[in-house]
């Protein structure tokens, strides 16, 4: 089955995260793993020509907070970084093994920095328009 839709992902404030407004619409094979599972879900539920809003709960979206991927580094690793400061990201490793991390403290004993994936922990609102749905 393939999907070809347009979407509006909000935040918990209402605020437009991320959009395929202005640009094609997405065009996607059920199972490819492009899109969270319970967008996936909603569309396979809805007909071509439907627009209709998804409130995707985090567990099938991009899941709860992982701890282990919330690291503390010393600050000797962020000596060559100006003005390192919250907020900051940084993409480590190359290829198949490139992640981004953002900083998110900082203090005496060093740098904490979280590689998961900026919406993980959050339930995610989707606008959508299913454009085409077929197979």
């Amino acid at each position: 089955m393939q999907f070809t839709f347009h979407y509006w992902l909000q935040n918990s404030e209402g605020e437009v995260v991320d959009t395929s407004q202005g640009g094609e619409p997405l065009c996607l094979q059920k199972g490819s793993g492009k899109i969270v599972q319970g967008l996936e879900e909603a569309l396979i539920a809805h007909n071509a020509g439907d627009k209709f809003e998804v409130l995707v709960p985090c567990e099938k979206a991009y899941g709860p907070l992982k701890e282990d991927l919330v690291t503390r580094f010393p600050l000797t690793m962020f000596d060559q970084v100006e003005n390192l400061n919250v907020g900051m990201m940084f993409q480590t490793g190359e290829g198949k093994d490139a992640q981004v991390v953002k900083v998110v403290h900082i203090d005496d004993k060093g740098v904490i920095v979280d590689a998961n994936h900026p919406l993980v922990g959050l339930d995610l609102r989707f606008q959508v328009e299913l454009i085409s749905k077929e197979g």
